[in-house]
């Protein structure tokens, strides 16, 4: 349902990382998700003089409420 950048997600420094992306899905019906990210307590470092740059986010939205999901997880919606 939508797809972005991530603006200022990326390190700072001489040599910036690259931003990462937001995706949305909206489901129509009924479906299970499964993730498979990483750096999402660990921040993805930083080389030659670069800062870190911010770890990545899963989250779920039903019905208003926003629920943080785990790095790999499984779900019914």
């Amino acid at each position: 349902d939508s797809y972005s950048i991530r603006k200022n997600s990326g390190g700072k420094g001489r040599y910036n990382g690259g931003d990462g992306i937001v995706r949305g899905y909206k489901f129509l019906t009924d479906v299970t998700v499964t993730l498979i990210t990483d750096r999402r307590k660990t921040s993805p470092y930083g080389i030659k003089g670069g800062a870190n740059g911010r770890p990545g986010r899963n989250s779920v939205v039903i019905n208003d409420n926003k629920k943080v999901l785990a790095a790999k997880t499984s779900l019914n919606l």
